[in-house]
């Protein structure tokens, strides 16, 4: 009985399944025909389908490859551009005025999405970029709301997982280049400071460095008292102690270690020539003679200043 009732069933059901096939069809056919606005946004929508889809050639691992983005951006901007030129030309018919205007804000979203993405690219070190990536997220956001809500209606306007993917991949690499300008940012603001700091002690040191070789001989020559001589040196003694604690206090980028410790070279050979200046004149010296060891220690000082402005001018050029 069973096998009976199984013949009898299965032509029925093909024939239901057939009939339904032929409905649908029929309700597509029939609906080109009627609606012809329909047709042309249904032929659109998959070409933006198809034109989104390219993107995926540009998917680089978690990334994208700039070079192609930048070449499949600036031709699908165009295909994009004809493809909503085209849908201007569409008069929607009263049944599909929803669907035409989802579809006009889809694409337009589509383009600002492109828009944005392209110049990003372009100019990486854009100081708006934070502002672009916000701009990115919406753009996509609205683009996909209003092609899902033109997929209702049974316009086929669907987004693969390349064109998400893709826009993905767009925002951890622009996420990726704002740390590295911020880093760069932190960077230059410490070197910034940094050669402000070291300015300062320079500025306090040139005045120090005076070649007092001349003076010393004149007082031997004319035999007087080296109080006045003692005194200068008293006196930059004191604003060499105060320049010290202003040099050690500075904070020093890893990339200016070299710089800061040869200005600190220069310092310790200045107060090895001071030093040994200082206790010479205080014991009357007779003769420039009793002054060679000090004249020797200033000519080292002028070699560690030459090596000092060699490796200054290098990190402050250096970008």
């Amino acid at each position: 009985m069973y096998e009976k009732l199984e013949k009898f069933m299965k032509p029925k059901v093909f024939l239901a399944f057939a009939l339904f096939i032929l409905l649908v069809l029929s309700y597509f056919f029939i609906q080109d025909q009627l609606f012809p606005d329909y047709k042309q946004m249904k032929a659109l929508s998959k070409e933006v389908t198809k034109i989104n889809d390219s993107l995926k050639d540009s998917i680089n691992g978690n990334t994208i490859d700039t070079e192609t983005s930048i070449s499949l951006l600036t031709d699908n901007l165009d295909k994009l551009l004809k493809a909503k030129n085209k849908l201007d030309t569409i008069s929607p018919s009263k049944r599909y005025i929803s669907t035409y205007k989802n579809f006009m804000l889809g694409i337009s979203n589509n383009l600002r999405l492109y828009e944005q993405t392209l110049a990003i690219i372009k100019s990486p070190t854009s100081k708006d970029i934070a502002t672009s990536l916000e701009n990115i997220n919406k753009y996509e956001k609205d683009c996909l709301k209003y092609y899902s809500l033109c997929k209702k209606d049974n316009l086929p306007l669907v987004q693969s997982q390349n064109f998400t993917k893709f826009f993905s991949n767009v925002s951890f690499y622009i996420n990726q280049i704002i740390k590295l300008n911020r880093d760069s940012d932190i960077k230059n603001d410490q070197k910034n400071d940094f050669l402000i700091a070291l300015d300062e002690c320079i500025n306090k040191f040139v005045p120090l460095i005076e070649d007092l070789s001349p003076a010393i001989e004149r007082t031997l020559n004319e035999k007087r008292s080296f109080v006045t001589i003692i005194d200068d040196v008293n006196s930059k003694s004191v604003i060499f102690e105060d320049l010290k604690k202003s040099f050690y206090a500075i904070s020093v980028p890893a990339d200016a270690i070299e710089c800061f410790s040869d200005f600190e070279d220069t310092l310790k050979i200045y107060n090895l020539y001071i030093t040994s200046l200082i206790n010479i004149v205080k014991d009357n010296p007779n003769s420039l003679e009793d002054f060679d060891d000090t004249f020797s220690k200033y000519k080292d000082l002028k070699l560690t200043i030459e090596k000092f402005e060699a490796s200054y001018s290098k990190y402050r050029n250096n970008d």
